[in-house]
């Protein structure tokens, strides 16, 4: 009667440990699971910080070479036209960020322009987003992303009031899928930039 008895006892025992064993071996692969996700979700999450702070470093870059020219133009004697004119010229050719630069007076005329075109001396901007919403809102303002006629790139507007007026650059934002696709997002992976409305304006694929 014991025999029986015995190879019970190790039958329900050795079920038993089968199922602990199982239970340990679900528990394990759950708990490694959930640390590699953690660990993928980390990186990723470090990866969108330096992302982040990249693409802010880089449209940083036109807002201070535009805060500069203010500066010159609010300082005599440097506020004459010809000194305002070539400055903004050095600025569009050592900055390919830059595809366009317009100086405009307080009423919304364009006094300065590059490129120069003399056609567009004295052309009232007033009523264009770019002056009204810098004009009014005193600050820094960006416009969204949109194709550029001139190069088909997509391309911004940030606009900046000062004493006299508003200064707006057309940016091509080239330069930011160019940042994106040196980062490294690893194979099959992609980053992408987006304006306020949710409009993509720069990839890494692109």
């Amino acid at each position: 009667m014991k025999i029986p008895s015995i190879k019970k006892h190790v039958l329900v025992m050795s079920g038993a440990l089968a199922f602990v064993l199982a239970g340990s071996v679900l528990w394990l692969s759950g708990y490694f699971f959930d640390q590699f996700s953690r660990d993928i979700a980390n990186r990723n999450h470090s990866l969108c910080r330096a992302l982040a702070d990249h693409t802010g470093y880089i449209l940083s870059r036109p807002v201070e070479e535009l805060s500069r020219l203010i500066r010159l133009i609010e300082t005599p004697p440097f506020d004459t036209p010809q000194v305002i004119q070539d400055e903004i010229d050095d600025i569009l050719k050592f900055n390919p960020f830059f595809e366009l630069i317009q100086l405009m007076d307080d009423t919304g005329r364009i006094s300065h322009v590059a490129p120069f075109s003399p056609d567009h001396i004295g052309l009232d901007m007033s009523n264009h987003p770019f002056f009204e919403d810098a004009a009014s809102k005193r600050r820094p303002v960006w416009s969204a992303g949109f194709i550029s006629s001139q190069t088909g790139a997509i391309t911004a507007t940030v606009s900046i009031p000062f004493s006299k007026g508003v200064v707006t650059a057309q940016l091509n934002l080239e330069h930011l899928s160019s940042a994106l696709r040196v980062s490294a997002i690893g194979r099959g992976g992609f980053a992408a930039v987006t304006d306020a409305r949710g409009v993509v304006i720069a990839h890494s694929d692109e």
